[in-house]
């Protein structure tokens, strides 16, 4: 259908805004789909400048904690503005303190795009 295809469109230029990460970028698993309730893998570029969050939730429970997913690979001492969350946060706070996970219902995803401010 045309809005399938409009969609289509979308996801293609979403991709090509990730390509460079993903191709170039080092690749690491926040949390395992086997120990916890979501499962979390991150992008970030060789010179700590940009990353890509991708979390997806397996089940969707009645109370859900917002468990924080803690970001991996980050330079300590940049400050990062999350694109999505409109938030602004150093990459040592990012990396021990984290972001709660929003809640979510069964099998949806959610992506972060993260940039270092000057």
């Amino acid at each position: 259908s045309a809005e399938e295809k409009e969609q289509a469109k979308k996801q293609v230029q979403r991709y090509k805004e990730i390509q460079e990460l993903v191709l170039q970028g080092d690749l690491y698993r926040l949390s395992s789909p086997f120990t916890a309730n979501h499962f979390c893998e991150m992008i970030v570029s060789k010179d700590k400048n940009k990353a890509y969050v991708a979390i997806e939730r397996i089940q969707a429970t009645p109370v859900q904690c917002h468990t924080p997913v803690r970001l991996t690979g980050l330079a300590a001492d940049k400050t990062y503005y999350i694109e999505e969350l409109g938030v602004k946060a150093s990459g040592k706070a990012l990396a021990s303190r984290g972001i709660p996970l929003p809640p979510l219902g069964e099998y949806c995803a959610l992506t972060w795009r993260l940039y270092a401010c000057e």
